[in-house]
């Protein structure tokens, strides 16, 4: 059986790797390999008959750079450039990777920065036996986020000076947006290759688009594209410590350690509600009153 899919014939069949596309669409990867092999698409990469390997600049330019532009696999590249004996295309403006702050932050980062292939900074950083980074990262505001994506997305709303809101509670519902620019909702969903991550998502989406809550739904190519071209850089804290007591900790919840975070938690005025589903009294800490008591309750 097939997820149900708005129509397969718009999503891009053979345009990017199977997987590539499965993540995006929330599916497995096979789902989208049997209904692209169905509809007679073939695969990202292979259509290849009409390249001149000849003329287009094997070696002139990192491989990476011509799969994106010739839209083919990267070991295709790399396989026609080894059958011509054309070395490896090394940048005139070698990096001085002594100097390259590794570790400092995520290696995504200064892959950026250097307009290099993540791959490449995590050669280096663990030649040099240097730690991967561990530390907190950052919006504009200073305040700690869960994901690189949501930093990279939250530099380009500061540079285009769009107010907006993170980690907005959605009214009604038992969940938090990660963004909220006027009355519509962001998503910015990561990890959708992780099957529990990706269960909740889809109960996520499906909660949203059933109650008509106007959502923009950005994958991570988006993200990226967006922050291309953006000037502000990201922040970031190398020591994960709570902004409250200092503690140096790996187990923060909003910028702080549990222990504070459950002592601002009771700190907050107490209100009390009857759930939708179950009829329960239950109670909460905030002025925007949920209708069900769980998610749970939210499903039956």
């Amino acid at each position: 059986m097939f997820r149900k899919v708005a129509d397969w014939h718009k999503v891009g069949l053979g345009t990017k790797p199977d997987t590539d596309l499965a993540r995006e669409l929330g599916v497995h990867r096979e789902t989208v390999s049997a209904m692209r092999r169905r509809l007679g698409i073939p695969a990202f990469g292979t259509k290849t008959e009409n390249i001149d390997w000849e003329t287009v600049g094997l070696g002139e330019k990192p491989d990476y750079v011509l799969t994106q532009e010739l839209g083919v696999h990267f070991n295709r590249v790399g396989k026609e450039r080894r059958k011509r004996n054309i070395p490896i295309y090394i940048n005139p403006n070698t990096i001085d990777w002594n100097n390259v702050p590794l570790g400092t932050k995520p290696d995504s980062v200064i892959a950026h920065d250097l307009q290099i292939p993540r791959e490449r900074v995590k050669y280096h950083r663990n030649l040099r036996n240097i730690p991967a980074f561990v530390g907190v990262i950052l919006l504009q505001e200073g305040y700690p986020c869960r994901s690189i994506y949501e930093a990279m997305y939250d530099a380009c709303l500061h540079w285009k000076q769009i107010a907006h809101e993170h980690e907005a509670r959605i009214e009604g519902l038992p969940y938090i947006a990660d963004f909220k620019i006027d009355s519509r909702f962001v998503e910015i969903p990561g990890m959708l290759h992780f099957p529990k991550y990706r269960e909740k998502y889809n109960l996520k989406r499906k909660a949203l688009e059933e109650n008509g809550i106007p959502v923009t739904w950005l994958q991570i190519e988006d993200i990226k594209r967006l922050y291309a071209d953006c000037p502000v850089p990201l922040r970031f804290r190398e020591q994960r410590e709570c902004l409250d007591c200092g503690k140096q900790t790996h187990n923060l919840v909003k910028g702080v350690c549990r222990t504070c975070y459950m002592q601002q938690w009771h700190q907050q005025s107490l209100y009390t509600t009857i759930c939708g589903s179950c009829g329960k009294e239950f109670s909460y800490h905030d002025n925007d009153a949920p209708k069900y008591c769980s998610k749970k309750c939210y499903w039956t």
